[in-house]
């Protein structure tokens, strides 16, 4: 077989693979899907040691490979954030210069996850998951049974999914790194003036008041007089909490509202957070 012939062949698994992504994630737009398995791949890449990165890496086809590789730094130690929302984080970055950025990154996560559960061989996928940090192996859909075994069947059943970590733990954690997130109402309306978060967290009927500029929509604590922006005076906001509501959903915002777990935690954390979708909180001035 000639080189040229090996090429024609990876051009074809490769247009199977994306063909077949974009079925799991139930998109039409093949673009999409291949810009979807290349972000997750990049950010499982990173998360993996070198040489579980370049064992995963031996599986796919020749094209895939190279976008899988492309940028690779190796490192001794993988993963320079091992939250889940530090790997959903990354995922929506990719996105954010096509013309449709808001997307469901758990939603393209778990596909793309379920998609190598049948491309990957299950020993393979199973080094790779021991691999990652807990918090990103809870977004990994269990692989179905590839042998018909009833033993197998009755064990796999048998066995309890991991929990995952809850939200507003996953908020504090993050917050307390500096880098993923921040806590309590002023840091939260500086991350919203800057169109930054891309998940709001606040606990349910938290009393929450605030100022707001008439001129350019500017969010501010209570006890402000000026609006930092354009110096016009700002005028008081009884629920500031409906009207950070309010925000998130103009600029296309995930919003969670905490009701039972994590509630009194997250009301001594100032009752309301935000995920970041910048690297550092420094960026926005939240420090």
């Amino acid at each position: 077989m000639s080189k040229l012939d090996i090429l024609g062949r990876s051009t074809q698994t490769t247009h199977v693979w994306v063909k077949q992504a974009g079925e799991e994630l139930k998109w039409g737009d093949e673009r999409r899907a291949f810009l979807a398995l290349r972000a997750v791949l990049h950010a499982l890449r990173d998360r993996l040691t070198i040489e579980e990165a370049v064992q995963l890496g031996a599986q796919l086809p020749t094209f895939v490979r190279g976008c899988y590789y492309d940028g690779w730094r190796p490192k001794k130690k993988p993963v320079r954030d091992p939250t889940r929302y530090g790997f959903l984080g990354e995922i929506q970055t990719a996105f954010r210069k096509t013309h449709d950025p808001q997307i469901d990154s758990i939603h393209v996560t778990r596909a793309i996850f379920r998609f190598l559960n049948r491309k990957i061989s299950e020993g393979e996928i199973n080094d790779v998951r021991c691999t990652l940090p807990q918090a990103v192996r809870d977004l990994w859909p269990e692989a179905a049974p590839r042998k018909k075994n009833i033993k197998g069947r009755i064990e796999q059943k048998k066995k309890t999914p991991p929990a995952e970590t809850h939200p507003v733990e996953e908020l504090i954690r993050a917050a307390k790194e500096g880098d993923r997130a921040v806590l309590g109402l002023s840091g939260t309306l500086k991350a919203l003036n800057s169109g930054r978060p891309w998940e709001l967290i606040y606990v349910a009927g938290a009393p929450l008041s605030g100022c707001e500029c008439p001129r350019c929509a500017g969010l501010f604590p209570a006890g402000s007089e000026t609006c930092r922006y354009c110096g016009s005076s700002v005028r008081f906001v009884r629920n500031m909490t409906r009207r950070v509501r309010e925000r998130a959903a103009e600029l296309g915002i995930k919003v969670e509202v905490v009701r039972g777990k994590g509630l009194n935690v997250l009301s001594d954390a100032g009752g309301i957070g935000v995920f970041l979708k910048t690297t550092r909180a420094a960026k926005l001035g939240l420090e």
